[in-house]
């Protein structure tokens, strides 16, 4: 799906991610661990093109998209949900899910909400006509997830989706992530601070540190103890 090789990125002239790789198969979710300030969410705006990569080659779908547009890479079916949401506050739920449909070419925008969109997220149903802004922290985030899922993406990027939201919201969206890698064959990045979420719902573990993958291996317990002296502060 993705390949992520050697890959040095940053701002101006202070870099932050140093000759990183990693690889994401279709339908796998790839969880991305590690401190505060490690590289991670840099890793997922390299990806989608909000920061150049300065060195290195960026994969998908057997192009090479390194030196690509975002809005080429999100046309190509890379979708991305940053840390703090980003929905249009001053418009609709409604109008939020189907600026969605804008990756897609026009002959596939269908002007109307996904029914999967529901299934997986019951309560936006209920509040179509509500403004963005007015939702809480949880059913915006929930929002933020459905609207990049209505773009029927190949890859989609979550920078810690969990992060302040209440249990019963954090299940869900384990849920969601689960049930589109599976039946969707969607891939899956989620950059999480939390070792227990991520193997909740996560196939494959990368560890960063200082700007760099330090440590790699299959979700499950062992491989999570290996990996704990990575993320203790």
């Amino acid at each position: 799906m993705i390949a992520v090789s050697n890959v040095t990125s940053g701002y101006d002239q202070s870099m932050v991610l140093h000759n990183l790789s990693m690889e994401v198969r279709p339908g796998q979710i790839v969880a991305v661990l590690g401190r505060n300030g490690v590289g991670k969410s840099t890793l997922l705006k390299t990806i989608i093109g909000l920061i150049p990569a300065k060195q290195g080659q960026i994969r998908f779908h057997q192009t090479f998209v390194q030196n690509e547009k975002t809005e080429k890479r999100a046309r190509a079916g890379i979708a991305y949900v940053p840390q703090g949401r980003d929905i249009f506050p001053a418009l609709t739920v409604r109008d939020n899910l189907l600026l969605g449909e804008e990756p897609l070419p026009k002959k596939e925008r269908r002007g109307q909400i996904k029914e999967e969109i529901f299934q997986w997220f019951p309560v936006l149903k209920d509040m179509l006509d509500r403004k963005g802004g007015d939702l809480s922290g949880g059913q915006q985030q929930q929002l933020a997830i459905a609207r990049a899922l209505m773009g029927n993406p190949k890859m989609i990027l979550l920078d810690e989706p969990m992060e302040g939201i209440q249990p019963s919201i954090v299940e869900l969206i384990q849920k969601v992530i689960i049930e589109i890698s599976r039946k969707e064959e969607t891939a899956v990045v989620l950059v999480e601070h939390s070792l227990e979420n991520a193997l909740t719902c996560a196939d494959y573990l990368y560890v960063m540190d200082r700007g760099t993958v330090v440590a790699h291996g299959k979700a499950d317990e062992e491989t999570a103890r290996r990996f704990e002296r990575h993320l203790t502060v």
